[in-house]
């Protein structure tokens, strides 16, 4: 966010920052290149989510590199409920970036062409007043009407990008995993999950980091509904009366967010077994290569190089019996991954692991 002028600035707040603007664009672009006929879908779209810091950006460049889908990349910023609109406009002007290393300060480096979380712009703009509390993230439904708005807006990202499939990375989704799963059941919907531990710890590095972030970069943050970490931190709260306790600067709490994160999808997955639902251990990516294999056959993509590889660990002090429970969950996850991989057409019944 540093490489922004004061004009991209501007832009960029005039544009995100306004529900009407962004809806206005959105249907401006579909009168203007939407396919007239209705969408068959027949290509298959791919979701990549889960807890901030469980791998999720790598895995979606590890998908991407296959060159059969097309995603938001930072080009369409901030135009991005109109990309085949902004690329007409920008054709004569398209903007050049050396890569460099994202804000996150973790080897991963971007530009212009990089693929990026840039989606929850379209549902903040259509179901936002639903799910964005003054202090918190909740559940929310997805109404028929935005879920064929959203094959539409799919659609569109690959009409501009040339491609069949779309691939999207999104943190937020699982606040809509139960209409996800219900309603994109064509779609192959991927979530991560990392060591308990060394998760919360990098949540806890990150959350340090951004609370001393530049005003814009909290701004651009707050624009795209990334309230992960750091100075705009919003948590998810599953349940209605459930309590927003502890403190983010310590490991505690963030292994509290993780064990509510990870029992909520435990819970959905035992009681509706999605059949197109994949529980991904990054671990296993980091060190069995038929694991990505396998994750290669359930998207549909050949399989295809790859390298992941998990940072050191970091021993920070933390509550003796929420690591217990974690690491319960922890398992429980591991077994539900490694049955999906056995059998693609279930997910065994977890037991509710009580705790945090």
């Amino acid at each position: 966010m540093t490489g922004y002028s004061i004009s991209d600035q501007i832009l960029h707040r005039f544009i995100l920052g306004s529900s009407f603007i962004n809806e206005f664009l959105f249907d401006l672009e579909c009168s203007i290149f939407e396919e007239k006929k209705a969408s068959e879908l027949t290509h298959r779209p791919v979701f990549i989510t889960g807890l901030a810091r469980a791998g999720t950006t790598i895995l979606m460049r590890s998908l991407y590199e296959s060159g059969q889908f097309a995603s938001l990349t930072y080009d369409d910023m901030p135009f991005v409920m109109a990309p085949n609109l902004w690329r007409r406009m920008t054709s004569k002007n398209k903007k050049v970036r050396i890569k460099s290393e994202r804000a996150h300060g973790d080897g991963i480096e971007v530009d212009f062409d990089s693929p990026e979380a840039l989606e929850e712009v379209f549902w903040r703009t259509f179901h936002g007043k639903e799910y964005i509390q003054r202090t918190s993230l909740r559940p929310h439904e997805i109404s028929l009407e935005t879920h064929r708005a959203f094959e539409s807006y799919q659609d569109l990202v690959c009409k501009k990008y040339g491609k069949a499939r779309y691939l999207a990375k999104n943190n937020n989704h699982i606040l809509r995993i139960k209409s996800l799963a219900r309603y994109c059941n064509h779609a192959a919907i991927l979530i991560l999950f990392r060591d308990p531990h060394d998760q919360a710890s990098s949540l806890l590095n990150q959350h340090n980091k951004f609370l001393t972030s530049p005003p814009f970069t909290r701004t651009y943050m707050e624009l795209l509904a990334h309230h992960e970490f750091g100075a705009t931190h919003r948590p998810f709260i599953f349940k209605k009366n459930q309590p927003i306790e502890g403190d983010p600067k310590t490991l505690d709490y963030w292994l509290d967010r993780w064990c509510q994160y990870y029992q909520y999808l435990l819970e959905f997955l035992a009681e509706h077994n999605p059949q197109n639902v994949m529980l991904v251990s990054y671990q296993r990516l980091c060190r069995e290569p038929e694991y990505w294999k396998a994750i290669c056959k359930f998207v549909d993509i050949p399989n295809i190089p790859a390298n992941f590889s998990a940072p050191p660990s970091e021993h920070l002090p933390s509550s003796i019996e929420r690591i217990e429970h974690a690491n319960a969950l922890y398992n429980a996850l591991e077994q539900a991954a490694a049955a999906k991989i056995a059998d693609p057409k279930q997910h065994p019944k977890t037991e509710n692991i009580t705790g945090c």
